[in-house]
């Protein structure tokens, strides 16, 4: 019997998430259109054991911008998502959306230390597996910094 091929579906959950994460940290995304945002997770395979991250982040430009009503998508394996806890999954895309720049213009800052400085300073190396990771959708969380490139 044939193997199912994995499929690609909208993420409405993360996509609320995401929202939810722009209103709680103005300062930080006033400059995301969370309609122009898309979350995506693939169903039906669980990622590689060589893979080394958990939620990825395109930026949407020209040519290809002229199929899409999204400047951004964010996606993921569903078997990560189930995984994590509502905590867990806030800081994984906070720590990508928080690349996009204040042009939003499908471009993407660079990562840096490979993850997200503001979140590692507020929670130290780890944080994504501390119990001490407060939610950051419950309540505004003091992360520091200017919000600036990746910060």
């Amino acid at each position: 019997m044939p193997k199912a091929e994995p499929q690609w579906k909208f993420a409405t959950e993360a996509d609320e998430m995401v929202k939810k994460i722009i209103q709680t940290y103005p300062e930080r995304f006033s400059h995301i259109d969370p309609d122009q945002l898309g979350c995506a997770m693939i169903e039906g395979k669980d990622p590689p054991d060589s893979q080394d991250w958990d939620c990825k982040i395109n930026g949407i430009t020209a040519p290809e911008q002229l199929f899409s009503k999204k400047t951004y998508v964010l996606h993921f394996f569903r078997s990560t998502w189930e995984k994590y806890d509502k905590r867990q999954r806030a800081a994984m895309l906070f720590r990508q959306i928080v690349r996009i720049p204040e042009e939003f213009d499908g471009k993407l800052a660079k990562e840096d230390l490979k993850d997200c400085r503001c979140l590692v300073k507020a929670f130290g190396l780890g944080y994504m597996n501390s119990p001490k990771l407060p939610d950051l959708l419950d309540a505004k969380q003091p992360l520091g910094g200017d919000g600036g490139e990746h910060e």
